[in-house]
């Protein structure tokens, strides 16, 4: 089991640390796997930017 950190995995900090590079089909996928209803908001900003954040700037923010 993954223990994620709902503070710092937010969609307004995603947005301030979206990589320059797109998210593959195939990530973009992976992402159907998500069902934690307090990461939806963030799953479905990352389909729409077709974006990931850094994981290392989300715990500077």
């Amino acid at each position: 089991m993954i223990k994620v950190n709902y503070r710092t995995h937010g969609t307004a900090r995603l947005l301030k640390c979206l990589s320059k590079e797109p998210i593959s089909d195939t990530r973009l996928k992976q992402l159907d796997r998500i069902t934690d209803s307090r990461l939806l908001g963030t799953v479905a900003r990352m389909r729409i930017e077709k974006m990931a954040g850094y994981q290392e700037v989300l715990t500077l923010i």
